[in-house]
């Protein structure tokens, strides 16, 4: 923030490089990385009902939650049906 040259009013201007060199915090870039899939879907839908009238903000406040939760859901129920059969193959079974 510095004052501006030669202003008789008060005025500021915003150095806006140093929000640039701040970027996104890891938080949200391991978030929008691991549920790609889901922001995907997220984005078809949103443009989709906009499309149709509806509020792109509101849809995608609305369905973002809801479809994020499912692709971890997803991932999660097929994480372990691959550990449980895994399992299973190497538990001998009593003859």
């Amino acid at each position: 923030m510095t004052p501006c040259d030669g202003a008789k009013v008060n005025c500021v201007e915003w150095d806006l490089s140093v929000a640039d060199r701040w970027g996104p915090p890891p938080e949200e870039r391991i978030l929008v990385t691991s549920a790609l899939p889901a922001f995907l879907v997220g984005a078809f839908t949103v443009d989709a009902l906009g499309r149709l009238g509806i509020s792109q903000v509101s849809s995608f406040m609305f369905l973002m939650p809801v479809l994020i939760f499912a692709w971890y859901y997803l991932v999660r129920w097929l994480l372990d049906r691959w550990i449980r059969k895994r399992w299973q193959s190497r538990v001998p079974t009593p003859d």
